[in-house]
Parts: structure tokens; sequence; C-alpha cells
């Protein structure tokens, strides 16, 4: 079988459903001592979590002399235990991670991993992502063992390995300890959902710090807040950190946190809180759907522009059935929006025409001329307007249905969105303080080292709120800030602090070793990002050179200032 699987790496699904084999854990005493002495090792972590909660197992890999493709096997208890998501690690970067976790054997799952080149690299190979019974009491073994023929290296010859078990620890229901918890929800992929941090058995806790855990493949952070707390919190790519005060008036099933994000893509993926030694929490499943038996819909897609300014408003497309042909009609008021023209913005056959326009409506009409159906979700055209003045101005959808058709010359419904074209100001400085609020390039500016909130600085007009997104070191450059109106992200800015390159909101030392970096070449625009290149020009002469760095030392110890109210223009 091991041949087999080298040689036809593409069934390793269907051969991952016929093991029945008990597969041991492989012993390494046989081999000569200098190999096992040096052998690849395989470990799977110990987690904790309270009863009906959610643990992740990551398993990892040390020792790599280089691998190709790996076949393993977990053992579980499968009366208190659910594997729900296996999630592909660092360590594995040059291929693909497979499993039979929609069928596993009973107690048993297997992860295979194999490559077009070799792994060298050390870390985890992939996460194992468990739901616990709520009956579940103790600990519990998670075995880990490995098949040799199926785990090799780039020469395709079996690797020797020792395999290291974890343990999933359940701790102790306590009706006198506060408990954090998430509930499962579904949501259709590409739209928004609120995920609400809630709490149970508080009684005297006024202050909590809990660890939130997502797959950032799957959902996008929008915003984060309570209705009951003082909250902060810290963002850092799939995970954010979040402080809460004030909460001795809490009772049983308050919110204490809510999480709002936009789901991405089709996943049934797990939500991890973390929480300090005295406070017991359990995560939730996000099922993210998008089948077909979701309602089809045409949408505009909201944009912002500014009086004067052409506007580009994609009309889109999703849950799409499989179509062959379309009439669209696009409502506007004619005396905001002025049409200019209009693109195709797909790359499959067909022709696309415009029927022309009617004082305040644009009809559109497509067909294709292949034998088969298009599928594809995203964007269909690209209206550009001129817009004529300030407001919030709605572009419509609508269809008709004679003229909307499959392959097959069948009707289909649709549902159809309106879009919004946001040309007013959404955004202001406060007038105590020096903020710059670019529109075009989209940044804010004019900030001091070592704020607190963005809120302190610039103000949301009436109809929007703010919701800044620290990075993770903390509120400083490349940090975050939407513009939020209603349910949708109306606009977006980046943060700049000039001399802070690391993003902790403080000119110091380390940002002066990353700008002699810069000036010296050792890291490029691009590995640091725009952001903290802009960051890095305290001079503003467009540059990164010496002079910032000397700049920024003196800044450092007080003897010069960087001025935050200027950015280069190159």
């Amino acid at each position: 079988m091991g041949k087999f699987l080298k040689r036809v790496l593409s069934v390793m699904v269907a051969v991952l459903m016929l093991v029945a084999t008990p597969i041991g854990l492989f012993k390494i005493e046989s081999e000569a001592t200098d190999e096992a002495s040096s052998a690849v090792e395989f470990e799977a972590d110990s987690g904790e979590t309270a009863p009906g909660g959610i643990v992740e197992i990551p398993v990892r890999i040390s020792n790599n002399s280089g691998i190709k493709g790996f076949y393993t096997k977990i053992s579980y208890d499968s009366n208190v235990l659910t594997p729900i998501e296996v999630k592909k690690g660092t360590a594995f970067d040059t291929g693909d991670i497979i499993s039979n976790l929609e069928k596993p054997t009973q107690g048993e799952l297997n992860v295979v991993g194999y490559g077009a080149r070799t792994a060298s690299n050390d870390g985890v190979l992939y996460t194992v992502v468990f739901k616990v019974s709520d009956t579940a009491s103790g600990s519990y073994e998670i075995n880990l063992s490995y098949d040799r023929d199926n785990t090799y290296d780039g020469n395709m010859n079996g690797i020797i390995a020792s395999c290291i078990n974890g343990s999933i620890y359940v701790t102790e229901g306590s009706t006198t300890k506060t408990l954090l918890y998430i509930s499962n929800q579904t949501v259709v992929c590409g739209e928004y959902v609120r995920i609400p941090i809630k709490i149970k058995n508080q009684k005297t806790t006024r202050a909590l710090s809990f660890k939130v855990n997502f797959d950032s493949s799957f959902l996008q952070l929008i915003s984060v807040g309570s209705e009951v707390a003082t909250l902060s919190y810290l963002y850092n790519d799939d995970s954010i950190t979040i402080s809460v005060t004030d909460l001795k008036q809490c009772i049983d099933g308050d919110t204490v946190a809510y999480i709002k994000m936009n789901a991405k893509a089709v996943a049934k993926t797990a939500i991890i809180i973390t929480a300090e030694e005295d406070v017991n929490a359990t995560g939730g499943i996000i099922t993210i759907d998008n089948n077909v038996s979701l309602n089809p819909t045409f949408y505009a897609r909201n944009t912002v522009g500014k009086n004067g300014s052409t506007v580009a408003v994609p009309i889109c497309i999703k849950n799409n059935p499989g179509i062959a042909g379309y009439k669209l009609k696009i409502g506007f008021d004619s005396k905001a929006l002025s049409p200019e023209r209009i693109e195709d913005s797909t790359s499959y056959s067909g022709e696309l025409n415009n029927l022309g326009i009617k004082s305040s409506e644009i009809s559109v009409i497509w067909i294709n001329y292949s034998q088969n159906d298009v599928t594809e979700n995203g964007d269909l055209f690209t209206l550009y307007f001129k817009v004529l003045k300030e407001g919030i101005h709605n572009v419509s959808v609508t269809y008709s249905k004679a003229d909307t058709f499959n392959n097959a010359f069948e009707e289909i419904e649709f549902t159809c969105i309106e879009g919004k074209v946001f040309a007013e100001k959404m955004l202001m400085p406060r007038e105590d303080k020096n903020a710059v609020i670019d529109l075009d390039r989209k940044y804010i500016y004019g900030l001091d080292v070592g704020m607190k909130t963005i809120n302190s600085y610039v103000y949301a007009s009436d109809g929007y709120t703010i919701s800044e997104i620290p990075g993770k070191m903390g509120l400083g450059t490349s940090s975050v800030v939407n513009v939020i109106y209603g349910n949708d992200i109306a606009d977006t800015y980046t943060v700049i602090v000039f001399g802070d390159v690391n993003g902790d909101g403080l000119c110091d030392g380390q940002d002066a070793v990353t700008v002699n970096m810069l000036a010296n070449g050792m890291l490029t625009r691009e590995q640091v990002g725009e952001g903290a290149w802009l960051a890095a020009d305290g001079n503003h002469d467009g540059v990164i050179d010496q002079a910032d760095v000397d700049l920024l030392n003196q800044t450092g110890v007080f003897l010069a200032n960087i001025n935050q109210t200027k950015m280069t223009d190159k």
C-alpha cells in the first residue's frame, strides 16, 4: 500500500477510507542507535477545556531532516470526543493535507500530507479541533502513530520516526466558576456574523481577560465591542486578546463582548476561547454555508467617492446556481450620479451588451453561447459614475425573470440587493487635534506617540460608527480603522505613526533597528508592508536612509521630534 500511495497521490482520499488494519506505535529499537537518536519526532500537544467545550490539539514535527509525505493516525475516545476540523499548520508548507474527517473510523482519524517538494521545517504539521461532550470529565489520551511506508523523504525512502501522545483534560463543571461561552451559529458565505461571548455563573467578577482564536482563512474581523462592559483588545491575524472591566452588574446570559466578522469562505470552523485559570471557557462552531439552495442573488457592491469624482460600482452575483443569460436593470438618482461607461468584469465566455440609458436606469443583457452554464460567483460588470453631489446614493438592481435562465432555458428566481455610493464626509478630525485624514490614500496620521484610542483624534458623522482594529503590538502603525454604516463597512483607513515601524504606537530602539535594516537594504518595502515603510520615513523625504535612523535615535532620547502631520508625496 505504501508504494501505491507514493505513486498515485491523487487517490489518497480513497485510500484513507479503506484503511482497516490497526497501525500501532512504530518501534525504533531495532534500528541502529545513531539513526534512532536523530529520528524525526511527531508529537501531539495536550489541551484543556470545560465539559461541552472545544479544544485544539496541534500535532508537531521536530528533528525534521526533510519530509515529502506523511501518514498519521490519531486514536481517541469517541464516546466523549468528536473531531470537527483539521487545520493545516505552517511546518508542511510545500504540499496539501487531507483527512477522513467526513467519514472517520470510530475513534480513529487519519491525516495524510503529500507535497511536490521536501519540507524541512519544525513546527505544527496540522491541528485537530475536538468537540467535548457535556458529560466528559477527567483526562482523555490522544494516541498518535504513523505508517513508515507512507512517511517518506524527498527520495521516497521511508522515514524513521517516534511518536509522543497528548491528552485532553476536561475540567469539572463548577457552579462557582465563571464561564465564558460561544453558541454555535450558521451563516451564509459573504455575509456578516455577530458572535456574542456570553457569561455564566457571574457573581463577583469585575474584570476578565481572554483570548479568542479563529481561522482567518474563513473569518475576517470587522469590529469588537461590548454592551455591558468597558472593553479593549489586541488583534493578531487569527486571534484577538480581549480585556473587559466594570463587570460587576453583569448577570448570567449577558454578552460581555461581541465580535463582528465577515464569513469569507464555505467552512465549518471553530472559535476557541482561552481564559484565566479561575475562568472556564468554551468555544463554538461557525458553519458557513453556500449551497445552491440558498437564494441566488444579484447585488451592487458599496463604494466610496466624493463630489466631482468618478466611482466604480461593481454589479455582482452570489449563490449562482448556473446561468446562461440574464437581463438586469440598474437604477440610480440621475441628479446624484451620471453614468460614464460600463466594463465587463468576467473572464468567461459570452456577450455583454448595454441596452442604453433611460434617464435614471441602465439595462444590461448577457448571453452565454457555450454548452455549459456559468457557475462562478463575483463581479459581473462594473459601472462607472460621476458623482454630482454629496450624500448617500442608492444603486438598485432588478432583473427580468423571463430573460434570466440556464442552459436548459429554465427561468431562475433571484434576490436583488441594492448598493450604496458613499459620497459625503464620514470621518472628521477633532478640532483640538492635528489628525490628518487622507481621503485619497486612505491613511490617518497626525497622531500622538503612545495614543490610547483613535476616537480621541477623529469622529464619525451622524449615522456612522468607528471600529478600530489594533495590530498584534497594539494601536499604532498599520492598525485599521473601519467606518461602519449599519451592517456595512463604508470606508477603511490605515493608521500611520511616523517613527513607529513595529506598530506598538511608540518610537524607540526597536523601531530604529528596523529602520536601519531598511536603510541598509536588509529589509525591503514589500517585506515590512506599506504602512511600516511610510512610518520609517521620519523626515518625509521619500527615502529611507541614515538620516531617518539618526532622527529616530534622537527622538528616542528626547533630543528631536518627528513631525506627525506631514507625509511624503512619493
